[in-house]
């Protein structure tokens, strides 16, 4: 069977890809970025689309020539309402007009908690999406999966082990007492399946859900003991006080990786019963604690676990420390220091006011960068050329300042390492 499969770069694209690849169907990916989709399936046929622009059914109609089904694995937490707008609900109701258009089999991975009274703009976009899909007249399925945990992890299930993983206590928004009905994505991957290879479930919404409901504030504790970690003490933050922070802290920090989406997706609650969708499928899911037992954790996890919050907080550090490079010296007697230096160079002492002036900008511009969303990767390869640059530059004309003793140049070499290593942790997925 040939199966078109779009956001195959995501999360749970990722796993219902690989899970169809070995059940040898022949797949073609559909991505926004097509040298990351080869990257990732370089056995693959890969094509492009952008869900902010791909509007318009007659866009969709020829990258669906020989494809049997489609799938739809799209979908962002966050954004601009326009962009959730044209993700969640124009684009997609684009592809299912040109599936509908051409009698093509459709499966469409919502969220449980879609929701025209939903909170977010997330759950209710998902909605408007689903309605449209319900009103038409083909093969379709809708799958509305709970919180989607498995041996890796991504967003949501990135964030409760992170939390799970903190020393000490482990912060529980609100009671704590909030339903889950946590999926594993082996389960979720074989209702995908099933619904492809035994037609069941189309012209139907199943609730993908774990057999049981789980308190938020057990998952963490579950994951905690997973992780290997030692027990700490549960302390409940009431929940309008941590909406308050976190719109704080996302208005100065927008890359710590806490939302008000999330918070307010939280109290809504995500539990459902997952009978309906067993007696469809035929698929049963285990229980959370099984699944657990048969992933042990390993270093890498605890690893991760603990570097989800000091990886944006190692990038913010960065910027500060860039910014206020760049700043200090204007402000204060550093001036007249960096003079000095730059006027014991002989190629440099002609124009150190100049060298003076564009390093202090570059230093706060390369700081300010940082605290922008895009580039993040480009700014931090700057930032450790021009880290090199500079002890290259001091090293071979002015080498005595390796013994200052505040380090000045000495300092470099941690600065070095931690942008590296910042570089590196922008890879999420």
């Amino acid at each position: 069977m040939h199966i078109l499969i779009i956001g195959a770069s995501g999360f749970i694209g990722t796993h219902i890809t690989h899970h169809l690849l070995a059940q040898q169907h022949k797949i073609t990916i559909c991505v926004r970025d097509i040298r990351k989709g080869k990257q990732l399936y370089p056995q693959q046929s890969v094509i492009a689309c952008d869900f902010l622009n791909d509007t318009d059914p007659t866009i969709w109609e020829p990258r669906l020539k020989s494809i049997d089904v489609v799938i739809n694995c799209v979908g962002i937490l966050e954004t601009t309402p326009s962009a959730m707008q044209a993700i969640h609900v124009r684009t997609p109701c684009a592809l299912f007009q040109a599936c509908s258009n051409q009698s093509i089999k459709l499966i469409h991975i919502s969220a449980l908690g879609a929701d025209q009274t939903a909170p977010t703009d997330y759950a209710t976009s998902k909605f408007h999406a689903e309605s449209t899909l319900m009103k038409m007249d083909f093969n379709w399925c809708i799958l509305r999966p709970s919180l989607v945990y498995c041996y890796g992890s991504y967003g949501g299930t990135s964030l409760i082990r992170a939390l799970a993983s903190l020393p000490f206590f482990i912060p529980v928004v609100g009671s704590g007492k909030q339903p889950f009905s946590p999926i594993h994505m082996q389960d979720l991957c074989e209702v995908v399946r099933t619904v492809v290879e035994s037609n069941r479930g189309f012209q139907q919404t199943l609730n993908v859900v774990g057999p049981e409901a789980i308190p938020y504030e057990h998952i963490l504790i579950k994951y905690r003991q997973w992780l290997g970690f030692r027990r700490a003490k549960i302390i409940h933050v009431p929940t309008a006080l941590m909406k308050k922070f976190t719109f704080f802290m996302q208005a100065l920090f927008p890359e710590l990786p806490v939302n008000n989406t999330a918070l307010e997706m939280l109290d809504y609650g995500n539990q459902a019963s997952s009978v309906h969708c067993a007696q469809v499928t035929g698929i049963h899911p285990k229980k959370m604690d099984e699944r657990l037992l048969l992933e042990p954790s390993h270093v890498q996890d605890r690893w991760h676990a603990k570097l989800y919050f000091l990886g944006p907080l190692l990038k913010i550090t960065l910027a500060m420390v860039w910014i206020f490079s760049g700043v200090l010296p204007l402000i204060t007697s550093a001036k007249e220091a960096t003079l000095s230096i730059l006027n014991s160079i002989p190629l440099t002492s002609a124009f150190s006011i100049e060298i003076f002036y564009f390093s202090c900008a570059l230093d706060i511009l390369l700081g300010l960068a940082l605290f922008s969303k895009k580039h993040i990767k480009l700014t931090l390869l700057l930032q450790a050329g021009m880290i090199l640059s500079y002890t290259a530059f001091i090293t071979c004309l002015a080498p005595q300042y390796w013994l200052d003793p505040f380090g000045c140049v000495l300092k470099n070499l941690p600065i070095f390492i931690s942008t590296l290593i910042s570089l590196t942790l922008q890879d999420q997925r």
